[in-house]
């Protein structure tokens, strides 16, 4: 059975004393991972790392032997009750019940809504000679998204950055003082953003709308068994895995253009190349699983 990682060894070599790297291009480090340790297990965290993409895509199909429940976790990690953390038949289960709330049709109906936030967020900095494609674009474009889609009114984005980026951050260092507080402030924040979904549900049971939660309160009055205990780490991890994933796509995708010679000018005359190039990004990522 592969062991859910309680912190992330890969980040920690590129960042630790004796494995230091540059964390902007890891890439080097990844080749030399394929080829000298493909299947890594790291004696801190005692976890497990694959390297090689035939060997990463049997762990994460291979159900039978693979399991992708967390082990030694306490009670108070909701994401320990998430989908990412359950196995067959229950991750099946919970993940029909949540595809209503995905299907293309609802999808489709929210596009005007996202595409009109984005001309927004871009008529705000039109004509500026620099501006900060993070702080004025990449940052607030996702969280208010995401906060739209729950129904949760966008004055609360600026607190879900900070529970967003708190659950995915990293101590300082391995000393045990650094990792304590990091814990401590962490289960603070979790908490506080358990709390938040636990009073905006009560509120939508009262008054459903069309937004995600009360798509699934929906789901779960119409027998689909969708639990409180399921639908409140549920939005955690909506909320975690839309927002700072968002935000380092479009960043990055920005990023790898404006450093590659030629592309900005290609893309800027010729848009119609533009979902080619997003599609290459992808296909990128993949390759760095190789």
């Amino acid at each position: 059975m592969s062991q859910a990682k309680q912190q992330n060894p890969i980040q920690k070599a590129l960042i630790n004393g004796k494995n230091r790297q540059d964390p902007y291009d890891p890439f080097p480090w990844y080749e030399k991972m394929r080829t000298e340790s493909p299947i890594h297990y790291d004696e801190d965290s005692k976890v497990w790392s694959v390297f090689r993409y035939d060997d990463v895509k049997r762990v994460i199909s291979d159900k039978d032997f693979f399991s992708n429940q967390f082990p030694q976790v306490g009670t108070g990690n909701t994401f320990a009750k998430t989908m990412i953390s359950m196995d067959p038949p229950k991750h099946t289960r919970i993940r029909s019940i949540v595809n209503r709330a995905f299907t293309p049709r609802v999808m489709k109906e929210w596009e005007p809504s996202i595409r009109e936030l984005t001309n927004e967020l871009l008529a705000d900095v039109r004509g500026r000679e620099e501006i900060d494609l993070v702080q004025d674009f990449s940052y607030p474009l996702p969280v208010i998204v995401i906060s739209e889609l729950l129904g949760v009114p966008s004055v609360y984005k600026h607190h879900f950055k900070e529970w967003s980026d708190l659950l995915v951050s990293l101590p300082k260092s391995d000393r045990p003082e650094d990792v304590n507080e990091r814990k401590n402030i962490r289960d603070q924040g979790e908490e506080e953003l358990t709390g938040f979904f636990e009073k905006m549900i009560e509120e939508k049971r009262q008054n459903l709308g069309n937004d995600l939660i009360s798509l699934l309160i929906k789901a779960e009055q119409e027998g689909g068994k969708l639990s409180p205990d399921e639908l409140v780490p549920f939005c955690n991890l909506l909320l975690m895995a839309g927002n700072e994933t968002t935000t380092n796509l479009v960043s990055n995708a920005v990023y790898s253009i404006l450093e590659t010679p030629g592309a900005y000018d290609e893309l800027a005359g010729h848009p119609e190349l533009i979902p080619q190039a997003t599609r290459g990004s992808r296909r990128t990522d993949d390759r760095a699983l190789r």
